[in-house]
C-alpha cells in the first residue's frame, strides 16, 4: 500500500500539475491582450497598465482548476501607491481558473485585505472593464 502511494505521489500528482502549465490568454496572437501564466513559478500579471503591476503565484487545487494568489507588487502608478498593500492577503486567492482542454475561464475575485476581512478591486481591473463576461474572462491556452 505504502509503495502505491509514492507511486500516486511520484508520477500521477506532478502529470495533473503540469497539465495546464503555460501562458494563457484572450488573445494568443496580439501583443496588448491579457495573459496569466499557469505555472509552478511566480509570474507577473498586469492589473492595472501603468498602475498596478504584481507577481501571482498559481496552484492547481484540482484536475482542471488552479488558484491564483497575490505574491507582491512589482509595478505601481500613483493609483496604484493610494492602496494598501501590507493589507493584501497572500494567503487568500485573487482569482481562479477553470480549464477545458486548450480554453478556460478566469474568475476575478479582487485583492483580500486581511484588516478589513474583505476583498477589494473587483471590478477595477483593465480586464475586468473590458473582457468580462458573465463576470468570467474566457481563455485560450497560447502554448
Amino acid at each position: 500500500m505504502r509503495f502505491f502511494l509514492c507511486f500516486l505521489l511520484l508520477f500521477i500528482y506532478p502529470a495533473l500539475a503540469t497539465k495546464h502549465d503555460g501562458v494563457w490568454s484572450n488573445d494568443c496572437n496580439s501583443f496588448d491582450a491579457f495573459e496569466i501564466k499557469v505555472d509552478s513559478s511566480q509570474s507577473p500579471l498586469v492589473i492595472n497598465d501603468n498602475q498596478i503591476v504584481i507577481l501571482v503565484q498559481s496552484k492547481m487545487v484540482e484536475e482542471d482548476k488552479a488558484d491564483i494568489f497575490f505574491s507582491k507588487t512589482l509595478d505601481l502608478g500613483a493609483g496604484g501607491m493610494r492602496l494598501n498593500w501590507n493589507n493584501v492577503s497572500t494567503a487568500r486567492k485573487i482569482a481562479d481558473i477553470n480549464f477545458n482542454e486548450r480554453k478556460g475561464f478566469l474568475t476575478w475575485y479582487g485583492f483580500y485585505d486581511e484588516k478589513i476581512d474583505k476583498y477589494f478591486w473587483i471590478k477595477d481591473p483593465d480586464f475586468m472593464r473590458s473582457l468580462s463576461v458573465s463576470g468570467k474572462i474566457p481563455l485560450n491556452k497560447c502554448n
